[in-house]
């Protein structure tokens, strides 16, 4: 239950927003985030920081709505 839980361009987004409370789907959103570099040959989230990450995390998969959240 660290920050460094993940390489940061793997980070789930409630790792970036420092949940506490986590389970397998972090391992889940990191794998899908390999998966998808495998297909673009790219990484997905190559970021600097935590709030470009997030902010990157949002652009690719939209905001959360409200139902999502809870």
């Amino acid at each position: 239950m660290t920050e460094g839980v993940a390489t940061r361009w793997y980070r789930a987004p409630e790792l970036l927003l420092g949940s506490q409370k986590y389970d397998e789907k972090v391992d889940l959103w990191s794998v899908g985030c390999i998966m998808a570099e495998m297909v673009i040959k790219n990484p997905i989230f190559n970021c600097n920081s935590t709030l470009s990450h997030l902010e990157r995390v949002l652009q690719v998969t939209g905001r959360p709505t409200s139902e999502e959240i809870e």
